[in-house]
């Protein structure tokens, strides 16, 4: 799950975490730009895509209970409150003993450096089947 998906950036990792075979949930500002993205990576690699427009604590609940959210990306530094989707995810994790968090803030919106991206997601795939 990726939340604050509303620069080109925050997009183009979306499609690169699609790309590597995850069916992502995308959580945004913008409804249309959401839906765009999400039909434009599902075309390109197959994957699901979901898009949710943010609308405060709906979507909060949608996800907090769905047991197929094992990683949070969270790019929403200006939101107001945005530990929510953290907060609201993680008993899930701690009860299945999977997941992870990823918080983005600052001008670091998102990560710049392809290796460093890749080698955080190889190492968290690699700590997923080892923890099964």
């Amino acid at each position: 799950m990726i939340v604050g998906i509303s620069s080109r950036e925050s997009v183009a990792y979306a499609r690169r975490m699609a790309d590597r075979g995850y069916d992502l949930i995308l959580i945004g500002p913008d409804r249309e730009r959401l839906q765009t993205a999400a039909r434009r990576i599902t075309d390109s690699c197959g994957c699901s895509v979901e898009a949710l427009a943010e609308d405060g604590e709906t979507v909060t609940s949608i996800v907090a209970g769905d047991a197929s959210i094992t990683l949070l990306v969270n790019y929403a530094p200006g939101a107001l409150r945005p530990w929510r989707f953290s907060e609201a995810l993680m008993p899930g994790f701690l009860a299945r003993g999977v997941g992870a968090v990823v918080e983005v803030t600052g001008k670091a919106q998102c990560p710049r450096d392809d290796a460093l991206w890749t080698s955080f997601l190889v190492q968290w795939e690699a700590d997923q089947v080892s923890a099964h």
